[in-house]
């Protein structure tokens, strides 16, 4: 009685090992990472497929298949290093009156800047991607005479227009016309910040300023 089964199952064995009609699927299969060009934010050979922090850092296919890796470090050293007030050698020129004194300030590792947190309004501070502009409300426009966006450093002998020791930000808290709720029911915050520019914090003040 034991001897049934054992030779059920090689039957079995035997029977699928000498079909000759062997079924194939012949239908083309994409790899299993392969996406459709439109799954890509710059397309295939403009996305970066690095997925650590350095990502941001690497030239993409599109850069290395036209051969501009060379033209993409020299960029990535304009980028990083910071340029300085001597007047002559690598990235001489800076001043008399200046922002960053480079990209890496506001972007370090080639993001987006961070939000500052409430206080001081530091552009010394590496990752600061926040820029001030000083607009008039009566013409929505820029005040000229401050420059759109005012240059809080200067080179000597020269002096900065603005002190941003005295500048105040604080970031307060907004509800919107949905009440903060998507749809689904899930909610979210939004912060606006508040920037508080006192009239001392004007080196060359003008009686136009408010």
């Amino acid at each position: 009685m034991n001897k049934f089964p054992f030779l059920l199952g090689a039957f079995l064995i035997g029977l699928s090992s000498c079909s000759d009609d062997e079924i194939t699927d012949t239908t083309p299969t994409a790899p299993e990472n392969e996406k459709p060009d439109w799954y890509y934010a710059g397309g295939k050979l403009g996305t970066a497929y690095l997925t650590t922090s350095n990502a941001y850092e690497q030239p993409t296919p599109a850069v290395e298949e036209a051969g501009l890796y060379q033209s993409f470090k020299n960029g990535e050293a304009l980028f990083e290093k910071p340029f300085m007030s001597n007047f002559g050698g690598t990235r001489h020129g800076l001043g008399p009156a200046y922002i960053r004194t480079s990209c890496m300030h506001c972007h370090p590792g080639y993001g987006h800047g961070q939000r500052i947190p409430s206080g001081s309004f530091s552009t010394n501070e590496i990752g600061n991607g926040c820029l001030l502009v000083v607009y008039n409300p009566a013409t929505n426009a820029y005040v000229n005479w401050l420059a759109g966006m005012p240059q809080s450093h200067a080179t000597a002998p020269f002096k900065a227009p603005v002190d941003e020791s005295k500048i105040k930000v604080e970031w307060l808290t907004a509800t919107d016309e949905w009440n903060n709720r998507f749809p689904d029911g899930e909610t979210y915050e939004l912060q606006y910040p508040k920037v508080t520019m006192p009239k001392e914090a004007v080196y060359v003040y003008n009686q136009g300023f408010d």
